[in-house]
C-alpha cells in the first residue's frame, strides 16, 4: 500500500519485547524515532506512576511507562505455535476420556470460562471454549454440572484461588462429581496418596508449570485447539519475565481462556499421577 501511494507510516506504541516489527522500525535509519517516558509526561500522575512501580515487577514497569525495549521480557506462546495448534472444530471426534479446565471470575472480575477436552491416547483434542460474563457462582456451579452430564468428564480440574474455592467446595459435595474434582491453583498441586502420607505434605506446582506443561505438548504436537480468536489472542497476551534472581514470572492481561488451558492440558498427567482429594 504504501509502495503505490508513496505514502507515510506512523508507528505509536509501549514496546512488548524485542524481535518484532516495532523493535525493527525503531532501530531502522530510515525510521526517525522518538522516545517519551511516561515519567516525562506532566500528564501522568507521580502518585499512580509510584503506585505502578510499587504493584508491578522492574521489567514490566520499564516496558510500560519508561518505553524500554526489555529482553528478558518476552511472548510465552509465539503466534506460529499458537496457529499451528488451532486444528480443531467444534464437534469434531468424540474418543477418548473427557476433562474440563475451569478459571473462576475474581471478585469484581466478568469472565469465567469452561474448557473442555478430550485425551485420546497422548493427544488432547481441544472440544469446547466457554466463556461466561458476569454471572453469580451458583450460575458457574450449574454451567458446571451441566457440562458433566454432557460430556462425563473423568476430572474437572478448577482454579480454588479466589471466587473458585467456593465453585470447588460446592462440586466436592455433590455426589455427581465429588470424584471428579481437583483443585490447582497456582500455588501447589495435589499428589500421590502414598507419597502424602509419607511426606505429610503436599508438593508445589507452581502456575509456571502448568504454562510449560501446555507449551511443551503445542510444540509436540500433542494438543490440538478449537480454531476460536478469542484462544488465540488469550494465549498471545501471555508473557514471561526473568526475574534478577533468575526466576520465571508468567502473567498477562487477557489469560482467562489461557488460565482454563492450561488446566485443562494437565490431563497430559493423567496416566503418571494418581490425583485425589480429602473433604476437610
Amino acid at each position: 500500500m504504501l509502495a503505490t501511494t508513496k505514502g507515510s507510516i506512523i508507528l505509536l506504541s509501549t514496546p512488548k519485547g524485542t524481535g518484532n516489527y516495532f523493535y525493527g522500525a525503531y532501530h531502522n535509519p530510515i525510521f526517525r524515532t522518538w522516545h517519551v517516558s511516561s515519567e516525562d509526561c506532566p500528564r501522568v500522575s507521580k502518585v499512580f506512576l509510584e503506585q505502578e512501580k510499587k504493584s508491578k515487577t522492574k521489567l514490566v514497569y520499564m516496558q510500560e511507562y519508561l518505553g524500554e525495549f526489555t529482553e528478558n521480557l518476552r511472548q510465552v506462546f509465539p503466534d506460529a505455535l499458537i496457529k499451528a495448534c488451532m486444528t480443531q472444530e467444534r464437534g469434531q471426534g468424540d474418543k477418548g476420556a473427557k476433562f474440563m479446565g475451569m478459571d473462576i471470575a475474581r471478585m469484581g472480575g466478568d469472565e469465567c470460562t469452561f474448557e473442555v477436552g478430550r485425551l485420546s491416547g497422548d493427544t488432547i483434542y481441544h472440544m469446547e471454549n466457554f466463556v461466561t460474563e458476569n454471572i453469580l457462582i451458583p450460575d458457574t456451579i450449574s454451567k458446571a454440572l451441566e457440562f458433566d452430564k454432557q460430556y462425563n468428564f473423568r476430572k474437572i480440574y478448577i482454579d480454588t484461588g479466589g471466587m473458585g474455592v467456593a465453585v470447588f467446595d460446592f462440586l466436592l459435595r455433590k455426589d455427581q462429581t465429588r470424584r471428579k474434582v481437583v483443585a490447582i491453583n497456582n500455588a501447589q498441586r495435589p499428589i500421590e496418596r502414598d507419597k502424602f502420607e509419607k511426606q505429610g505434605r503436599r508438593r508445589e506446582l507452581m502456575k509456571e508449570h502448568l504454562y510449560i506443561n501446555l507449551k511443551r505438548l503445542m510444540e509436540q504436537g500433542k494438543i490440538h485447539l478449537l480454531k476460536d480468536e478469542n484462544i488465540f489472542y488469550s494465549l498471545k497476551s501471555v508473557q514471561a519475565e526473568t526475574t534478577d534472581a533468575g526466576d520465571l514470572k508468567i502473567f498477562g492481561t487477557y489469560t482467562h481462556i489461557a488460565e482454563g488451558l492450561i488446566r485443562m492440558a494437565w490431563c497430559s498427567q493423567e496416566k503418571s499421577i494418581n490425583l485425589w482429594i480429602d473433604a476437610v
